[in-house]
């Protein structure tokens, strides 16, 4: 059984330490995006009860808002999707590793 191939990337403990801290930027990135996301929902809120005049006044930040509103949402899917792939990653390299250790034991 032969795992390494010309063409594989030689993975060192170093690197699945910068995978972990990606993550853990990703994690706190994200945690950023919740509060934020909370932050505009709270906000958007605030403006019902004033009336129909009041937001009709203030239609533009409501707009800018939602847009800001979107934003943070798309980013925090981008970050979920992220922090998927790094735990992908980090399962095949342990994955490789169980594999390493197999073969050297037989």
């Amino acid at each position: 059984m032969e795992i390494d191939k010309p063409h594989d990337y030689p993975v060192a403990f170093r690197d699945k330490q910068k995978l972990q801290r990606f993550r853990q930027k990703l994690i706190r990135f994200r945690n950023v995006l919740d509060a934020t996301l909370a932050v505009i929902k709270s906000l958007k809120l605030k403006y019902r009860p004033f009336g129909d005049t009041f937001i009709g006044q203030h239609e533009s930040e409501l707009m800018q808002l939602d847009n800001f509103l979107g934003h943070c949402e798309r980013h925090r899917r981008g970050i979920i999707t992220l922090l998927q792939v790094a735990d992908g990653v980090d399962e095949l390299v342990s994955l490789r590793e169980v594999l390493l250790l197999r073969e050297a034991r037989s």
